[in-house]
């Protein structure tokens, strides 16, 4: 019976972190789809662009790369990203990013990779 009980003890105590991990993530994601739709909307994105935006987002690096390689490829993929846009979405694009990073369009493109956020410790290029 004491086994039994220590078993128990032990598991409720092993997968209550993970279940509060779990409960945090559902409450995390649909504030990021709703972020993402609204970069959507705000940009004018046509299902064609998603899809292309979605599997450049899919691309991984190679495990090979160093830290200089890396950069270059991470350039190249924002690049690519930028060139799914229209001429008439990057104008809108710069007001989602000068309207700063609090706004839901902001966080929304920045999840699907059009913008990013400063790194604080890293002093401007």
């Amino acid at each position: 019976m004491m086994y039994r009980r220590s078993v128990l003890v032990l598991g409720v105590t092993v997968m209550a972190p993970s279940v509060a991990t779990l409960a945090q993530q559902a409450k995390q994601n649909p504030e990021r789809r709703e972020n993402i739709l609204a970069a959507v909307r705000a940009l004018g994105l046509s299902q064609g662009q998603v899809a292309q935006i979605r599997e450049i987002r899919r691309e991984r690096a190679s495990e090979e790369l160093d830290g200089r390689q890396r950069r270059a490829w991470r350039q190249g993929q924002a690049a690519k990203l930028l060139r799914v846009l229209t001429e008439e979405q990057k104008p809108k694009l710069a007001e989602i990013k000068a309207a700063g990073s609090d706004s839901p369009e902001f966080m929304g493109a920045e999840s699907l990779g059009l913008l990013q956020r400063r790194r604080q410790n890293r002093p401007p290029r």
